[in-house]
């Protein structure tokens, strides 16, 4: 019989002196993070009331109150916004605010509590509140503009802007703020600027066969009368044939990205203003006009597929969906699994597809979505 070779392992032993060295290690490294987390907490690092911005720590806000008030509010050498508000109302300031606001006032916002109840400081400057927050401007020890809270952030950030820049003009847009693109036919001149309201004349992009109570199909043939639409009429003038009592809609059936969709012109809605500083972007027949949400709103068609960018696809996900093919659950998009059925890939128990738009964008950095949640859109009108 052959020799067996043994081989042997060398054992790692673990004694006291290993156990002691691991011990103190620990206790050593908790107490270094121990002692720079309370350093930390005494400069203030922890609190809400901080910014991160090019890698430095700023301050957002600071209290004053009636004592410094003077100080650091009516003897500044530079303008103060200041927040009226009272203390319990404190979150009233939405999330997010100073972080745009930072980007044009370049400081920290000045906090004061109120008691509209009780507390008679603000007549002193002019200015009166009934609970509602107030924002104010002091400049030179006065009151120079002053402003009611709204929930509109862009609301709050023009005004702002406005001053800062002595300008009346439309202003730049906060840093990545949602831009939804309203889609007109090239021969209405004219626009409508206010996302949660429906114009004459604006094209809504569908995935569904039928037309809605409220809009028409683009398609060829499609002649309307001019006394039933009269307002729509106006709009399109005679860029397209017409006779005495009708007219004709554009065809935009060539122009959908999918043949599974179609192009519908709105009758009803508010009456179009024209804003001579919105440029649109014009490609084919179609103008594209960008414009500024402060929040993506579910006032809108179930199905629905707009164009839009610098959208919140983590907060806003139950309202808008990017158009890229994925698969969603029946159970959580009911109504519009009602809507799309199995026209954009075939489903299964769980889930249903949406339609894949990702390579048809016609404006660089724009995406499609499709709407999940707001208004069914019903066959006719009551």
């Amino acid at each position: 019989m052959g020799n067996t070779d043994k081989i042997t392992k060398k054992k790692f032993k673990l004694n006291k002196q290993h156990v002691f060295v691991f011990i103190a290690g620990v206790l050593i490294t908790a107490i270094l993070c121990g002692i720079g987390i309370l350093i930390a907490y005494k400069k203030g690092l922890f609190s809400d009331n901080n910014i991160m911005l090019g890698g430095a720590i700023l301050q957002k806000y600071t209290v004053v109150t009636e004592s410094d008030f003077d100080t650091k509010v009516l003897k500044s050498s530079q303008p103060e916004l200041v927040y009226f508000v009272e203390e319990g109302e404190k979150y009233a300031l939405y999330d997010g605010f100073f972080e745009t606001i930072y980007s044009t006032w370049g400081r920290d916002v000045k906090i004061y509590y109120v008691d509209h109840m009780t507390d008679t400081y603000l007549n002193r400057f002019g200015l009166y509140t009934d609970g509602t927050p107030l924002y104010a401007i002091f400049n030179n020890g006065e009151v120079t503009e002053q402003k009611y809270l709204t929930t509109n952030q862009y609301d709050i950030y023009t005004w702002v802007k406005n001053y800062m820049t002595e300008e009346t003009a439309t202003p730049t847009p906060p840093p990545n703020a949602p831009i939804v693109y309203r889609m007109y036919p090239a021969a209405i001149k004219a626009s409508g600027f206010d996302f949660e309201k429906q114009s004459i004349g604006e094209l809504n992009l569908n995935p569904y066969s039928y037309e809605h109570g409220y809009s028409k199909y683009c398609v060829s043939g499609q002649y309307l009368s001019k006394s039933e639409y009269n307002e729509l009429y106006v709009l399109l003038g005679e860029d397209y044939n017409s006779n005495a009592e009708q007219f004709t809609l554009p065809d935009f059936s060539s122009a959908v990205p999918n043949s599974e969709m179609n192009y519908q012109i709105f009758t009803i809605g508010e009456f179009p203003e024209y804003d001579g500083e919105y440029n649109p972007v014009t490609i084919g027949d179609i103008n594209y006009f960008p414009t500024v949400v402060s929040y993506i709103s579910n006032d809108m068609f179930i199905g629905q597929i707009i164009l839009a960018k610098n959208i919140d696809e983590i907060n806003d996900r139950g309202i808008l969906i990017p158009c890229d093919g994925r698969m969603i659950e029946k159970y959580s998009f009911t109504a519009l699994y009602t809507l799309l059925g199995d026209r954009f890939g075939y489903s299964n128990r769980i889930y249903f597809y949406v339609p894949d738009l990702s390579s048809f964008s016609p404006i660089e950095g724009a995406k499609y979505y499709i709407v999940a949640s707001g208004w069914y859109p019903s066959r006719f009108i009551d």
